[in-house]
Formats: structure tokens, sequence, C-alpha cells
């Protein structure tokens, strides 16, 4: 079984983001939103994880796709991917698969566009975007 497909196993085994890297998973996380992931790529602990790792989240939207960018991630699978997330992970040769692929990411009450995805729609740039991210969790 190729890494991505284990970190689909993970998602399917009810965890909501998987690293797997060399066949095992070496990394979940459960919640909600851009915050597991964010943490995984900007703090300490886990510097270096991301890389050449097969990551797998429940949902992925631009901001996630930018956070694989900047972490150096190998391939992605999720459940649900937007078409800025393709169109990210495609401009930056990480291949990719999902379950669901749909326009956009929408809020939870699923009335408008997730605040994330508004916040770095007009941004390419990785650490421009990793920035923008911790500073709107800063403010939750």
């Amino acid at each position: 079984m190729q890494d991505w497909e284990i970190a689909r196993e993970s998602l399917r085994a009810g965890h909501s983001l998987a690293v797997v890297k060399n066949g095992a998973v070496v990394l979940t996380r459960a919640g909600r939103g851009i915050r597991p992931l964010y943490e995984i790529a900007t703090a300490p602990e886990y510097s270096g994880v991301l890389a050449a790792a097969a990551l797998g989240d429940k949902v992925v939207g631009k901001a996630a796709a930018l956070l694989c960018v900047y972490g150096r991630v190998k391939t992605v699978y999720a459940g649900l991917l937007s078409e800025p997330a393709a169109a990210v992970l495609t401009e930056s040769g990480i291949p990719f698969a999902c379950r669901l692929r749909v326009p956009l990411i929408l809020n939870r009450t699923r009335t408008d566009t997730c605040p994330v995805e508004k916040l770095v729609g007009r941004l390419e740039n990785p650490a421009e975007a990793v920035a923008a991210i911790g500073d709107f969790l800063s403010r939750l």
C-alpha cells in the first residue's frame, strides 16, 4: 500500500489528519479546522515531520494546500478538496487524490466561504499564508 493510501485509511479509522512516511503512520491528530495542520507545519517540535510525507486530511482547502507546500509534503489525500487547493498542489508538483472535489470550502454553518479560505484567497506565497493563518488563529 502506498503512503497516501495508508493516510486515507487512517482518516477512515477516525483521525482528522494523518502524516505517513515510509509505510508507517508517524503522526495523527483529531480536531477541526486548520489548527492541527498549522501546528504541525509550524511548531518546533514537529520540525521536518511533513517533509517528504503523505498527508491525509479530512478537508483540504487552499490554506491547507499552502501549508502542505510550506511543509514540503510529498503527496496529499483529502476527503474533501477544493478547486483552489487542487490548483496550489498542481502548481507545486504535489500529487493528490480525494474522495470529493468541490468549488470552495464552506464555513461550518455552510452559509458562506470558510473564513480561512477567504483569508488566503489572494495569497500565493506559502510563508505569507502561514503568517496570515497564525495571526487569524491567535485571535480566536
